[in-house]
């Protein structure tokens, strides 16, 4: 009987699921202060050593605890459905914030290098310039044969690797349907201090998602890649 019942015990804690804090927040809709009185082991960080130990939380702790704070499974969808209708709301607000452009736009074909043109233009290439130092990655690009107003607006993506909730992104799209010329997105891979696989994987990913939703409104992703490392070694970019 005593030996039934630790075989029990074993094979209930063999079979328990753990939830990273991330993983905790999406699917419980958990805060930092809701988890922190929960019980929780902690596991060496697989990709970083020299990270902080990630916090694993038992699955049934945290959805008990959701449970009791929405009052049952219903009142937790609920809650979720909310943040999520809430998400939709804020990434159909950044769409509709930019007009759809009448033309499409041309990929891009005659870049192969950051341009430094500095932004002169009045009126709204000149709130760019003041704008949280989004001038850093908007350029209106001129050539001899450049129109006044500009060939093309090129935005440079290198952190914000996303389409929606994009404030410099959207700001860029308004440059280019102003001037009324095409708008090019280029992401920029830059050699990493902390380069790992996982890093470019997920990297990677965003930049497909970014390519995905930019199709849909008829404009290119372009990437860039930045093989001069201050130590004048190669990045660690993956094959």
């Amino acid at each position: 009987s005593h030996c039934c019942i630790m075989a029990d015990a074993t094979q209930e804690a063999a079979s328990a699921r753990y939830l990273s804090k991330t993983a905790a927040k999406v699917t419980f809709g958990r805060s930092d202060a809701d988890l922190s009185p929960l019980p929780h082991k902690e596991k060496r960080n697989p990709v970083v050593r020299s990270a902080a130990p990630m916090r694993l939380y038992l699955e049934s702790d945290v959805e008990a605890a959701a449970h009791r704070k929405y009052d049952g499974p219903a009142g937790l969808q609920a809650a979720l459905q909310k943040r999520e209708t809430a998400r939709a709301k804020r990434q159909k607000k950044v769409h509709v914030s930019v007009a759809e452009p009448s033309t499409s736009f041309t990929p891009l074909s005659d870049l192969s290098c950051p341009v430094h043109t500095a932004v002169h233009t009045s009126g709204l290439l000149r709130a760019i310039a003041t704008h949280g130092g989004m001038a850093d990655r908007i350029r209106v690009r001129r050539t001899g044969h450049s129109t006044p107003a500009g060939q093309h607006v090129v935005y440079w993506m290198q952190t914000a690797v996303r389409a929606d909730e994009n404030p410099a992104l959207s700001l860029a799209w308004h440059a280019a349907l102003h001037l009324g010329v095409p708008l090019h997105v280029v992401a920029l891979l830059m050699p990493h201090q902390h380069s790992t696989a996982r890093r470019w994987v997920f990297l990677l990913q965003g930049l497909r998602d970014v390519s995905d939703a930019l199709d849909r409104h008829g404009v290119a992703l372009a990437v860039f890649i930045d093989d001069s490392a201050s130590d004048g070694t190669e990045p660690n970019v993956p094959e």
